[in-house]
């Protein structure tokens, strides 16, 4: 049965997601997988991710991970857990 309800554009609906919000998401769990692998070497991270040192470096700033994700990768590093 095709339900015909109508969603105005500018109405939240509670099945609606954030496109953009994900994509954040994916971002920095990939980076943090990355940077976790090569535990915290940013030149290998960014080869794991196929792209440019410079690019991951701008994409960790963009996603807000900063240091607290550089001391997880060196936690995971040591086998510590992260905090």
């Amino acid at each position: 049965m095709i339900h015909n309800e109508r969603i105005e554009a500018d109405e939240p609906d509670s099945r609606s997601i954030s496109l953009d919000q994900r994509l954040r998401e994916v971002e920095a769990s990939l980076i943090t997988w990355a940077l976790t692998l090569s535990r915290g070497n940013k030149s290998k991270a960014a080869k794991l991710l196929q792209i440019k040192r410079s690019t991951l470096g701008d994409r960790i700033n963009r996603c807000g991970l900063g240091r607290g994700e550089r001391d997880a990768a060196a936690a995971a590093s040591h086998g510590q857990p992260a905090i």
